[in-house]
């Protein structure tokens, strides 16, 4: 038997989590997506076998990236940042039934990500973040760094390749901006 109250607390908390995905998005200028499975696979195969690497996913939503990067390279340090809390939970709570000991997952601003030591960024941000991403990745990131981006490129950089990945289910087109420091 379920009790009276069950219905109203499941409401309320489908509400609370509703609002809290609204007002990070309108805080945060975007709503959390996931990549499409084809952006994944593509990233995964662009990410070069080097065994000591550190990746680090800014805005790594609900996991959908950095849970198959941190499977792909097991012996990599695969870094997510997310500070939007229903995705960041959701992807900690995967983390208890997807163990993967090579990723940590991080409630904190992509602009408060030191990516001094970095190899590889990933990213899937909208075009204002990745405004203010362009200018942190010169100060920080070393030379020979490699930097993805998805759909959204990094203002005044010229990738060294564009790759189309056509229509998605959220888009007409779809592309993965590939960029050397």
């Amino acid at each position: 038997m379920i009790p009276d109250w069950l219905p109203y607390l499941l409401n309320g908390l489908l509400l609370v989590a509703i609002m809290s995905i609204a007002f990070y998005g309108i805080k945060l200028g975007i709503t959390p997506m996931p990549s499409s499975r084809k952006a994944i696979a593509t990233f995964i195969d662009l990410i070069p076998d080097r065994i000591h690497a550190k990746i680090v996913d800014l805005g790594s939503g609900w996991g959908s990236l950095a849970y198959p990067i941190a499977k792909r390279f097991p012996e990599a340090e695969v870094i997510g940042y997310e500070l939007s809390p229903l995705p960041w939970l959701y992807s900690r709570i995967k983390g208890l039934v997807v163990r993967r000991p090579n990723l940590s997952l991080l409630r904190r601003s992509v602009f408060d990500a030191d990516l001094s030591d970095v190899d590889v960024v990933v990213v899937y941000l909208h075009p204002a973040a990745m405004r203010k991403l362009g200018p942190k990745f010169e100060r920080e990131l070393r030379p020979g760094t490699l930097v993805l981006s998805n759909t959204f490129p990094v203002p005044t950089w010229e990738p060294v390749k564009t790759l189309h990945l056509g229509k998605t289910w959220l888009s007409t087109s779809n592309e993965i901006y590939v960029y050397r420091v």
